[in-house]
This record gives C-alpha cells, structure tokens and sequence, in this order.
C-alpha cells in the first residue's frame, strides 16, 4: 500500500499529494532553509546528500565554500529565489497519483517559470483523498509539515 501525504499549500491555494519519503525530505529541506541563522546550522539540519550537492555548486563555479560561523540566508542557495529549490511537488503529483484522479478533481496549470503543475482545488482536497483511499492508497493528512 502506498503512504501519501497531503496539505494545503498556502501560497497557491491548491492541494499537493506526496510519498511520506518524498514529503520528509522536501519538509526537512524546507525547513532548514527557513530555520538555520548560520551555514553550520544550515548543514546540521539539512539531509547530507542534499548538503553536499549544494557544496558541489559552489565548488564547480569556483566559489568559496561559506564558512560555518557565516550568516545563512536562503537565498544564497541555487534555484532558491527563482523557486525550483526545494523541488515542487505539486509538479511531481503526476509520478504517484493516477493521471484520471488527478484530472477528476484538479486542473493542469502552469506558471511562467516554473513550468507545469497539478492545481487541486481546497474544495477537492478531500474528496480527492477519499478516491485515493477507494484504490488503496493510504492517506494522510499533514498540515504540520512544510512541503508544497
């Protein structure tokens, strides 16, 4: 039986669906970006594949690595200001969910530079999830974790 998660992603109104381990790691993300005040602090609390693939970015445009004890901001790491990172899982939904659910109760939309995504209306949320339940998903609602 596949786990799913879902939220009301804030900023767009719209719903997102994930794999718990997809959604922990975007959340982990998410969260380290948001949380760390320090490049120490961001490295503690971030997944370390991910961590180092950032480090990697620095390293191949022949950048400084930033030094532990140095204020962190978001910003400074690459793709975060234009929005294609933490990966977006409204766009991913399509990987999980059965292409007819999707269509069913949500609209394919896109944006100008992010691409494509999968826009679940707040009112089909739920009735989405008991579709999803009908085909033996299990699904859970998780309000608490920052993914989107």
């Amino acid at each position: 039986m596949v786990k799913l998660l879902y939220r009301l992603v804030p900023h767009n109104g719209g719903a997102v669906f994930a794999k718990e381990d997809r959604v922990r790691l975007i959340a982990r993300i998410h969260h380290a970006l948001s949380a760390a005040r320090t490049w120490g602090e961001f490295r503690q609390l971030m997944p370390m594949e991910e961590y180092r693939a950032i480090m990697r970015t620095y390293d191949e445009e022949e950048e400084p690595r930033p030094r532990p004890d140095e204020p962190f901001s978001a910003d400074a790491v690459g793709g975060f200001s234009d929005g294609d990172y933490p990966p977006w899982l409204q766009q991913e939904m399509e990987r999980v969910i059965p292409i007819d659910i999707l269509e069913r109760f949500g609209v394919r939309d896109s944006t100008f530079l992010n691409g494509n995504f999968w826009h679940i209306p707040e009112e089909q949320m739920e009735p989405m999830a008991r579709a999803l339940r009908e085909r033996d998903f299990e699904v859970i609602r998780a309000d608490t974790l920052p993914f989107h």
